[in-house]
């Protein structure tokens, strides 16, 4: 099953990341974009994000992280952080990462 969802939800987390990244005009920096990994990072006004998508042998998510930290403070203050579990569908995956972007950008 991991192995057939996977790259749906690598497809959707793409796609609305590029629908955001225009929508509210951000910088996304891609570090890496290929079938088994997607890593971003996105500056926002006064905050720095990341979102990955890949299949970890080890983490606290199943395939997909999003955190948003303050670039105000010398401390790594959270503005946003999630991270999928198994159940998880892609609307919910999507949810979050468009609610991490939006915390992201008002901050």
């Amino acid at each position: 099953m991991k192995d057939i969802i996977f790259p749906l939800i690598m497809d959707s987390v793409i796609n609305v990341m590029n629908q955001l990244s225009d929508y509210y005009n951000l910088k996304v920096d891609v570090l890496k974009k290929d079938i088994n990994c997607y890593r971003a990072i996105i500056d926002f006004k006064n905050s720095m994000g990341e979102v990955i998508v890949h299949q970890p042998d080890f983490a606290p998510y199943r395939f997909v992280r999003i955190e948003i930290l303050s670039s105000l403070t010398d401390e790594f203050d959270q503005i946003y952080v999630w991270g999928d579990k198994d159940g998880d569908d892609i609307q919910t995956i999507i949810s979050h990462i468009k609610q991490g972007i939006s915390a992201g950008n008002k901050y």
